[in-house]
């Protein structure tokens, strides 16, 4: 199966591979999350984590 370009995929399909990255991202911080949510996807995405102690963060990708 050969993935789609990124720049032909769908809003949803770029979001959905944005998330992965920001989850592969965060792997490298000393930082559970919990719950990660879209805030803004146009020229960049950014998303608001939530860990399990309800601390909040923002990451930009």
């Amino acid at each position: 199966m050969t993935t789609m370009p990124f720049e032909h995929a769908s809003y949803r399909a770029q979001a959905r591979r944005l998330r992965s990255l920001a989850i592969e991202a965060l792997k490298h911080y000393p930082f559970i999350p919990h719950r990660i949510e879209l805030v803004k996807y146009s020229a960049n995405a950014i998303f608001r984590i939530t860990d399990i102690q309800n601390k909040t963060l923002c990451i930009k990708s």
